[in-house]
């Protein structure tokens, strides 16, 4: 039986140039050793299973040193474990030893997400290091992990993350079946995983919250939402996901309520001058002009004398320039990527200009919409309003006011018919029974939230006091 599987697995393996075996014999037992070189650490497979075994030890779970051993029920669990980097020992019984090598990287300062009097650790790609980083934070009986595997072919490890005593148990269930769901080839980025809790809803609006600070994963947890870790992935999965939560930072919670208050209302206004103020300009540039005051109005028209474009090409043409310099910004080697940005926005503004070929005021219009896209705390939210923002300023140059009124209605209809796991995406201030303004647009000191969001349903509405 076992000559049998040590066979199957030479059979299956036995292509690959860093497949390692090795054939042995201790008295009269026969001992087959079979892993992955590079993968698996040679000199813990020598201390402590090669050695004690030539030393006459059985190989069985209590007698070698070696702690992290289990047995495998078939040759295709012990094919599994080769891959992910353990050594597969063929005897009496197939015994696996996670001799895997520990080359990671280290826990590092969050690179996108930073804040000040904050923690300073963030999730890497090795999926142990990140459930250990959490288990420091939260020590709790109730804090629970469900592990499965996603991909056909990669077989990612994924990990299910909840307080037991708080989430609520539709959630939970239905969290589960969306990642039974998944039916991949392999989870090698981020988009695949969070397309897949997204579901089929074609929203341009994100509807998974990523994060790669663990303290923000902890602080969602005690809320009664649940995260999804994945190997090999530096970020956890928040679910579920509302807007409130994108216009969040974890500064927030770390200066002073007041201050940040401000900066926060200031984040909500910043996304209507954002999305409304190309509009709006079109608008009034092109069928209001008498709503403009004199002077403004007489400025605006003397600077457009000589440009020989609508108003709306203009708009669009620096929104897409605007646009092609933050994507030239990003490919470029990160020390020269924010100069090129700059220097290209300055000197291709200023010649336009001169040239005649737009407008100063459609340029910083332009500019001042782009810059407070910039202030959006998440990326994935800050991508949505961009595209949002063309189709209102086309809306406003064609129809004037009512075309920039009407945009707005509808985007506001369409966050309004938005729901991540069943949870109304403009929670908690609309489709909840009881809006909690003050608690959305204000940040408000911890001891004065004594409730879990209403629309989360938990299982222990109330905080620990």
């Amino acid at each position: 039986m076992n000559n049998r599987t040590a066979r199957d697995i030479r059979a299956r393996l036995g292509g690959n140039t860093d497949f390692k075996m090795r054939t042995f014999c201790v008295g009269k037992r026969r001992y087959d050793v079979f892993f992955l070189e590079g993968m698996a650490d040679a000199e813990l497979l020598s201390r402590f299973v090669l050695e004690p075994l030539r030393c006459g030890e059985k190989a069985e779970e209590s007698a070698l040193p070696y702690c992290d051993v289990s047995e495998a029920a078939s040759t295709e669990e012990a094919v599994e474990g080769i891959l992910r980097g353990k050594a597969a020992l063929v005897a009496d019984r197939v015994l696996l030893f996670d001799v895997r090598r520990a080359d990671k990287r280290t826990v590092e300062a969050p690179s996108e997400e930073s804040a000040v009097m904050a923690s300073k650790d963030s999730f890497v790609e090795d999926l142990k290091t990140n459930t250990v980083l959490l288990r420091k934070k939260i020590v709790s009986e109730n804090l629970r992990f469900e592990g499965r595997q996603i991909g056909r072919q990669t077989h990612t490890a994924v990990t299910l993350v909840y307080l037991n005593n708080i989430v609520n148990d539709a959630l939970l269930a239905h969290v589960r079946e969306r990642l039974d769901r998944v039916d991949v080839d392999g989870v090698l980025t981020p988009d695949v995983l969070g397309q897949a809790l997204q579901g089929k809803t074609r929203s341009a609006f994100p509807l998974t919250l990523t994060t790669e600070r663990p303290d923000t994963v902890c602080r969602h947890l005690l809320a009664g939402h649940c995260a999804v870790l994945a190997d090999g992935l530096p970020i956890a999965y928040l679910l579920p996901a509302a807007m409130a939560q994108f216009m969040t930072t974890p500064g927030d919670f770390t200066g002073q309520n007041l201050f940040t208050s401000v900066v926060r209302l200031m984040r909500y206004a910043l996304i209507g001058v954002e999305v409304l103020l190309p509009g709006v300009y079109a608008a009034m540039t092109t069928f209001h002009y008498e709503m403009l005051p004199e002077k403004l109005a007489l400025s605006i028209a003397s600077a457009k004398a000589g440009v020989p474009f609508p108003v709306l090409f203009e708009l669009l043409a620096m929104l897409a320039l605007f646009e092609v310099l933050i994507e030239a910004g990003l490919h470029m080697p990160k020390s020269a990527g924010q100069a090129v940005s700059i220097v290209g926005a300055l000197v291709v503004g200023e010649a336009a200009i001169n040239a005649d070929l737009v407008s100063p005021a459609a340029l910083i219009i332009v500019a001042v919409s782009v810059i407070c896209s910039f202030a959006m705390p998440n990326q994935a939210l800050g991508n949505a309003l961009r595209l949002w923002r063309v189709g209102i300023t086309v809306a406003g140059a064609l129809f004037g006011l009512f075309g920039v009124v009407s945009g707005a209605i509808v985007l506001l209809t369409r966050l309004a018919s938005l729901a991540s796991f069943g949870v109304p995406y403009l929670a908690p201030l609309a489709g909840v029974g009881r809006i909690r303004l003050k608690e959305t647009l204000l940040v408000m000191p911890d001891e004065e939230v004594k409730t879990r969001p209403e629309e989360l349903r938990v299982k222990n509405r109330r905080r620990a006091r």
